[in-house]
């Protein structure tokens, strides 16, 4: 499984646009897609929340930084071959844990 974590220290620069757009993209050729949502404001979470009939979008799965590895190992069990990891807008412990799991 590839990770993929999209990182920046600023709220409203598009992180979540960006991890979104990738993810959907990946599912829409046919690969297993999943968003990783670390972002407490969950816009990647309420995104998936609102297309709950859409066929071809990613799964999102909210979390908090400390379960990241466990949520991981399970995407790559359920057959994820790309997960997009959206982090909060600021240099956190967060950003440091997104960018070790890519």
């Amino acid at each position: 499984m590839k990770v993929l974590s999209v990182i920046g220290q600023k709220g409203g620069s598009g992180k979540t646009t960006v991890a979104l757009a990738v993810a959907t993209a990946a599912a829409l050729d046919g690969q297993r897609a999943a968003v990783i949502d670390l972002d407490p404001q969950a816009t990647a979470a309420r995104w998936s929340d609102r297309r709950t009939h859409a066929v071809d979008a990613p799964a999102v799965v909210s979390c908090q930084a400390a379960r990241l590895e466990a949520v991981l190992r399970t995407a790559r069990a359920q057959g994820v071959e790309l997960a997009v990891i959206d982090t909060p807008g600021k240099a956190t412990d967060v950003a440091i844990a997104a960018a070790r799991a890519a």
